[in-house]
């Protein structure tokens, strides 16, 4: 693309070589690329966190027979989660978790617009305007998430996979008896 716009006859008047990429990329910059993509890989990160940590709740209550107590088209309320998951003596809203979901928020509704001093305070930016997401940041908020996914396996897989029982479990906020069968879930 560079050699096509370097060749093309100038009169003077014409825009600047970067100013025509810039058109022709349709006003998409490669770091406006990169951006937007560390943006999107961090967004749904905190996604698949948070429906890894309802679905396989919901597996455990299944086997306890016992299911979500809310509607089954919505998603469970993160108190919720983080209660149930800390009676099971996993914390999965840690420091450093709260703080990549409060990257994830202000990236979904702001853009990555950092509006305030403790905006600035809370996220790396060099322009004191935006949330600097270069790969090692969103390797290391992944990899966050990816050691509290590990602790909540070792937490729920011996419920999930042995006859193992939480006899107190129906106590837990939240949850409600399911029907017998599998529909009912």
């Amino acid at each position: 693309m560079w050699a096509a716009i370097n060749q093309s006859p100038g009169t003077g008047d014409e825009l600047d070589p970067i100013d025509i990429l810039f058109g022709q990329l349709h006003d998409v910059m490669p770091h406006d690329y990169d951006w937007m993509l560390h943006s999107a890989t961090v967004k749904d990160s905190v996604t698949a966190f948070e429906v890894y940590l309802e679905s396989a709740a919901a597996e455990m209550l299944y086997q306890h027979h016992l299911k979500w107590a809310g509607r089954a088209d919505r998603s469970v309320n993160w108190g919720v989660l983080k209660a149930f998951y800390a009676r099971l003596g996993v914390d999965v809203d840690t420091d450093e978790v709260r703080l990549i979901r409060q990257l994830r928020h202000t990236l979904v509704h702001r853009r990555g617009a950092l509006r305030t001093e403790n905006d600035r305070k809370q996220f790396r930016t060099r322009d004191g305007l935006t949330v600097d997401l270069d790969l090692d940041y969103v390797q290391q908020s992944t990899s966050v998430l990816a050691k509290v996914v590990q602790a909540v396996e070792q937490a729920v897989v011996p419920y999930v996979s042995t006859s193992r029982r939480d006899l107190n479990l129906a106590d837990a906020g939240g949850v409600r008896p399911r029907a017998r069968g599998r529909a009912g879930q």
